[in-house]
């Protein structure tokens, strides 16, 4: 997809994964909430978070790049506890406000198909 997410693109990834289910392997999400990596089940580890406010109504309408306290959760463990099939990305995250990637109800259900 390579559009800002809402109702259309959820109604669009429901259909698609009603449809297929688990024969699919991954979903790239582009535009304006960047890029995703890896495939259907890696682990995603941020180290920073890019908060976009462009979408928000307030005076401060500025980006922020805030860093993740992740303290013990580090790379490195994490791949050790995921085991070898399963990678790890680490890296800087772009999060708009009110996306579909954020809407947890929508992520369970993705997360069950």
């Amino acid at each position: 997809m390579d559009f800002a997410f809402g109702a259309q693109a959820a109604g669009i990834c429901r259909a698609v994964f009603s449809v297929f289910g688990k024969t699919i392997r991954s979903v790239s999400v582009m535009g304006k909430a960047g890029g995703l990596r890896g495939v259907r089940g890696d682990i995603q580890l941020a180290s920073h978070v890019l908060l976009s406010k462009s979408s928000l109504i307030l005076e401060d309408n500025q980006d922020e790049l805030r860093p993740c306290r992740n303290q013990d959760l580090t790379e490195a463990r994490l791949r050790e506890l995921a085991g070898p099939d399963i990678a790890v990305h680490h890296g800087k995250v772009l999060t708009l406000t009110g996306t579909l990637l954020q809407n947890v109800t929508l992520l369970r259900y993705y997360r069950s198909v």
